[in-house]
């Protein structure tokens, strides 16, 4: 998937100071069987290394969004405005210490596999 085609799946991750937790997180996302994701990496104006992070990740992949929250107003505002920016028609949330098992949102929407 191109960085222009709309997902089928918007898979949206608020983080704050979880730098030592944001690679392992993006790496189970990217080994999904799902076929059509983007991921939105929602920084809620951490103070550690996280956003710096967040921006390399993103470089390395087309399908990773990053967004920065201005000021820290918690994950209930970062989910909301990970929402607020999904393309996909489907929506799952996930945690930097909530890592999804392999082929979770593949079983969990139904859809055909890679």
């Amino acid at each position: 998937m191109s960085s222009s085609e709309q997902p089928l799946m918007s898979v949206v991750l608020p983080v704050f100071n979880g730098a030592s937790l944001l690679a392992r997180a993006v790496a189970s996302v990217r080994r999904q069987t799902f076929p059509s994701w983007e991921l939105l990496l929602v920084d809620d104006c951490s103070t550690d290394q996280s956003f710096d992070l967040m921006q390399d990740l993103a470089r390395e992949d087309p399908r990773i969004r990053v967004l920065r929250l201005p000021t820290n107003r918690g994950v209930g505002a970062a989910r909301n405005e990970g929402l607020r920016q999904a393309r996909g028609r489907l929506i799952a949330y996930t945690a930097a210490v909530g890592i999804p098992p392999y082929g979770f949102w593949q079983s969990s929407s139904g859809a055909a596999g890679p």
